[in-house]
């Protein structure tokens, strides 16, 4: 989540801003966050709610890797072997695909080649698109993929929702079908897929 950390340090620089980035959050006084180097860590009332490290693609993308395109190419060529290999793809299987998709292309920095590998990606996160999931966080991190696959905004009625209810709300949940309260993580993380979104989609 070390991402999140960069988002952070660049936000002023977007039209999003720091100040409006996480509304909602930043006005509860009992939220805080705190960035190292190695991890993320969220409070909550001066205690301790989560702490999330770094994945290995990420510590591959902030070590410097993510400019040693060979590097990429072998993530790229493991994970499209793994595909084939596994009768039915789960959500975690979704969120690795769209994460090598913003890695290998350093959030849409790098034009890629649509070779084989990525055109199977993409026509994977579009077919969950089709599907029925009420993931938004996931539904939306595929949007983001396919866009910078496309290297052109690639909205849907997901993102639309996205926007309505963000404007409402100043953040953004997992499932926002779901009344049900989501954990401060889970805001966290959706409404920063929402303002990356937001920004490389402006950039396009």
């Amino acid at each position: 989540m070390l991402i999140l950390q960069e988002l952070l340090k660049k936000s002023n620089k977007t039209k999003i801003g720091r100040s409006n980035l996480f509304p909602k959050l930043l006005r509860d006084k009992s939220i805080s966050f705190q960035f190292n180097q190695e991890n993320l860590t969220i409070f909550q009332n001066g205690k301790e709610y989560i702490g999330i490290k770094p994945t290995k693609l990420e510590q591959t993308w902030l070590s410097g890797s993510k400019e040693k395109s060979e590097d990429w190419k072998e993530i790229l060529k493991d994970l499209i072997q793994s595909l084939f290999k596994t009768e039915r793809l789960n959500e975690n299987d979704l969120y690795y695909i769209t994460h090598v998709v913003f890695f290998i292309s350093d959030f849409g920095k790098r034009n890629l080649e649509l070779n084989k590998e990525l055109l199977v990606c993409k026509n994977i996160l579009l077919k969950f698109l089709n599907g029925k999931s009420e993931n938004l966080d996931l539904r939306l991190e595929c949007i983001l993929a396919i866009t910078i696959l496309n290297r052109k905004p690639f909205i849907t009625n997901d993102f639309n929702r996205a926007i309505k209810f963000y404007r409402k709300n100043g953040f953004v949940k997992p499932n926002i079908n779901d009344n049900d309260e989501a954990t401060i993580y889970g805001v966290f993380h959706t409404t920063a897929v929402f303002t990356i979104l937001s920004v490389i989609i402006n950039k396009f």
